[in-house]
């Protein structure tokens, strides 16, 4: 996994605050949005973010029955 992408998700609270952060490898883009809508995804505060450096790869608001 060392020649993969590092990619970090970044969990919001409803103020957009980041309060925990997780990083891990992924093959690509949609590897990585995959992994963290299934095996991050909390549902606790506003979303996560998928970041891989400086770039922001995806946003996902959870919404309220989740």
């Amino acid at each position: 996994p060392s020649n993969m992408p590092i990619y970090e998700a970044r969990f919001l609270t409803h103020g957009h605050d980041v309060f925990s952060t997780v990083r891990f490898h992924a093959a690509h883009d949609e590897a990585a949005i995959r992994h963290a809508n299934t095996a991050l995804r909390t549902g606790t505060g506003m979303g996560h973010e998928i970041w891989q450096d400086s770039r922001l790869v995806h946003q996902e608001t959870y919404s309220d029955d989740a």
